[in-house]
């Protein structure tokens, strides 16, 4: 039976959503890739007449797929791998460009295989305009009462560099571009007495004279306060880098519902882009802002074996963003603007 299929993972083609119709995002502007399977002597066409489709050779596609393979094949990130490694295209299979001038919106057109009138294959096709979202990354640094200044952690991250991995998951799925609000290292200055009042109250200490901050940061909801001064302004989320959080659970990263993210040195390759989603995804619930939650259950990977490959699944953060997830992401700007953040009882 005749099927669109991907080409190469986490692309902005999606052969796996829940209706079995799969879907493809393609950037205003430009194009994007998919196969179609058992598909010879059918026309391809798309419904909407804006959008363009060329069939190209797929020979040095099938090349590029065995290098990538390779590539892959040397990694011990076995998530990153079960993502990324593109699929054994059958001999016959066919691959169509898709080309996107104009911004269409999701559930208005398909790309069709067709015998005669009838379609033997369908796909959506949604064709999405840049997006920008501002963020801010900040190395948390610890300023001792006798001017001494440390980074929280011993190895500070490269926020130019968690950029581009950011990007690299996000873009070709999306068409959201994340770019940096200039910042420097947010610092707790422990020769502020307030400063110290604050991180006692939150450390559960009786007296603030000689409060040290641990290497272990608490993140429960009584004390988020302490890192409100740390929002930078006209920032839609601001990491924290830190050292390690540890609060009951032991995450690689938490979001607060302030617009902050802190992120333990420990994190994976994908973990500032899948925090970036809670925010993304959430909404307003009663007046409070609501992060998106895990889209995928850990408890159910040895059900699921592809559940690991998902970006939002819990357990750890994979690579895939699924078609059904775009819109409600690209979606964050018409929600309600998150306000600034409400004064906390110290």
């Amino acid at each position: 039976m005749a099927r669109f299929g991907e080409v190469f993972r986490c692309l902005g083609m999606d052969e796996d959503t829940p209706s079995g119709v799969p879907g493809m995002v393609v950037a205003k502007g430009g194009s994007n890739f998919v196969a179609l399977l058992d598909g010879k002597g059918l026309k391809v066409r798309a419904t909407d007449p804006t959008i363009e489709v060329k069939e190209v050779d797929a020979s040095g596609f099938r090349e590029n797929q065995q290098k990538l393979r390779e590539s892959l094949a040397k990694l011990t990130d076995k998530q990153a791998v079960a993502a990324l490694t593109p699929p054994v295209l059958p001999a016959a299979s066919r691959i169509f460009q898709v080309f996107g001038p104009n911004a269409v919106a999701f559930d208005k057109a398909e790309v069709r295989a067709l015998d005669g009138p009838t379609p033997r294959a369908r796909m959506r096709v949604a064709v999405v305009p840049p997006l920008e979202i501002k963020i801010a990354i900040r190395n948390l640094q610890v300023r001792q009462r006798d001017g001494t200044l440390a980074n929280h952690a011993q190895t500070p991250c490269v926020p130019a560099d968690e950029l581009v991995g950011m990007n690299f998951v996000w873009t070709p799925q999306t068409n959201i571009r994340f770019v940096l609000v200039p910042s420097e290292p947010a610092v707790i200055d422990l020769g502020k007495a307030e400063t110290r009042a604050a991180w006692a109250a939150a450390l559960g200490l009786k007296s603030a004279d000689a409060v040290a901050i641990p290497s272990s940061l608490p993140y429960r909801r009584e004390v988020l306060h302490v890192y409100d001064p740390h929002l930078v302004p006209g920032a839609d989320i601001t990491f924290l880098f830190v050292d390690d959080l540890r609060d009951g659970d032991i995450p690689n990263g938490v979001d607060l519902d302030t617009g902050i993210v802190l992120i333990a040195k420990r994190r994976t390759e994908t973990t500032f882009a899948h925090e970036a989603g809670h925010y993304l995804g959430g909404d307003y619930t009663k007046g409070e802002w609501d992060a998106l939650k895990h889209t995928w259950d850990a408890d159910k990977i040895q059900k699921r074996q592809d559940d690991v490959r998902y970006l939002m699944r819990d357990g750890g953060a994979g690579w895939k963003i699924p078609f059904g997830l775009v819109d409600r992401f690209r979606g964050f700007r018409s929600r309600k603007v998150r306000p600034a953040p409400k004064a906390r009882r110290r």
